[in-house]
């Protein structure tokens, strides 16, 4: 025989009595994988349930915070500051942003600016959820 064959077929013959030996050590980083991909994909499938969540919190404590400052001494300021303590869902980062920024523009003295009038209109119109709430702060600020 050729010493190339020779030598194919110890490597080989080396190489399959490894798998074998190996077999329950196989089977358990298979089982491990397997047990990774299952956690992700329940982690995937809970992820809408949680967005979901986050939104109506967010919803439910914004509406909160604007209820709270109308019956309140609060300050503009203390308002920012308790707009930016809420968490956020991705959704509403846009509302939350030009939130925070026509509030701080009400801070700064711009009471009678029709920019920041129209940013909270448009929010108003925007978000359906937040349309009472919004109509009351705009009522009683401008």
């Amino acid at each position: 025989m050729n010493i190339g064959r020779i030598l194919f077929l110890a490597i080989f013959v080396f190489s399959v009595s490894a798998v074998l030996a190996a077999g329950s050590t196989g089977e358990k980083l298979l089982n491990e994988v397997t047990a990774l991909f299952q956690s992700q994909a329940d982690a995937l499938e809970q992820e809408p349930n949680t967005q979901k969540e986050l939104k109506e919190s967010y919803q439910n404590k914004l509406i909160g915070v604007l209820r709270e400052f109308g019956g309140s001494d609060e300050s503009y300021g203390q308002l920012t500051d308790r707009l930016l303590a809420l968490t956020v869902p991705a959704e509403y980062k846009e509302l939350h942003l030009s939130l925070v920024t026509a509030i701080d523009g009400l801070a700064g003295g711009q009471l009678a600016s029709a920019t920041v009038r129209a940013n909270l209109e448009r929010l108003r119109q925007t978000y359906g959820w937040l349309t009472a709430n919004l109509s009351l702060f705009i009522a009683n600020n401008f």
